[in-house]
Order: C-alpha cells, then sequence, then structure tokens
C-alpha cells in the first residue's frame, strides 16, 4: 500500500505541541476506512505532563502520530520528519475530500463486483443451472 501525502506548510521553526490534522483513507480490499490522523510535535515535553500517573520517556525533537485517539507511530527525526514514519494510506487535508475518495473507492468495487456477478449468472445458466 502507498502512501500519498496532501501538500501543505509547517511553520519554519519548531513550536511544541504543534498539531496537523489529516484524514486518512486506507482501502483493505474488503473495506475501505476514513480516519482523522493527528500528528503532535513536541519540542521538549515530558511524559507526565502529557500521561500523569503512568511512567515513560519524556518527548524531545518527536512527532506522535495518532489515528482517532490510538498512537500508532512516532517519528525521531526532528520538525522536518513530520512523515518519515509512514503510516499507508492516501491523505487529505478535509473529511469531505476524503469521504469522495473513499465513496467512489466503494463505488469502482461495487461496480467490478456486478460485472463479476453477471459474468458468474452467465456461467451458471451454460451450465443448467436455473
Amino acid at each position: 500500500m502507498t502512501t500519498d501525502y496532501p501538500a501543505f506548510e509547517i511553520p519554519e521553526h519548531p513550536i511544541d505541541q504543534f498539531e496537523v490534522k489529516l484524514f486518512k483513507v486506507s482501502d483493505h480490499g474488503d473495506r475501505v476506512d476514513v480516519v482523522e490522523v493527528r500528528y503532535v510535535y513536541h519540542v521538549n515535553t515530558t511524559w507526565k505532563s502529557l500521561y500523569p500517573g503512568d511512567v515513560g520517556a519524556d518527548f524531545e525533537d518527536v512527532w506522535q502520530i495518532f489515528e482517532g485517539d490510538r498512537f500508532v507511530a512516532r517519528s525521531n527525526n526532528g520538525w522536518r520528519s513530520i512523515f518519515d514514519a509512514h503510516v499507508p494510506g492516501t491523505y487529505c487535508t478535509s473529511l469531505s475530500e476524503a469521504k469522495k475518495i473513499a465513496i467512489n473507492k466503494l463505488l469502482e468495487r461495487l461496480q467490478l463486483l456486478t460485472q463479476k456477478k453477471v459474468v458468474l449468472k452467465q456461467q451458471l445458466e451454460e451450465l443448467g443451472h436455473e
């Protein structure tokens, strides 16, 4: 599966807790999902400030990547490395754009399945099945 990102700019210099929100379309063959993806940058954030009562390493010069509320990846290579942690999918800047892509994928799949159904019915008829 490939990864396609929309064109957009981030500020020139790092900003602590800076967030980029995109919408990812994932084609799994049997279904198409649209999910919100958040990229959150940490200049130097303590674990305790994000997760009180839990133990973990602090975040320094790192992007955290979330799908919905679920942490899925991180990019440890600095401010400009926002997309270094590749999470496959097609990304959009708006939910409506992502939904359009998902709908088109589903309509294409439906058309292929409809065509396949016609072929299967023809084969059944040729074999004498009513």
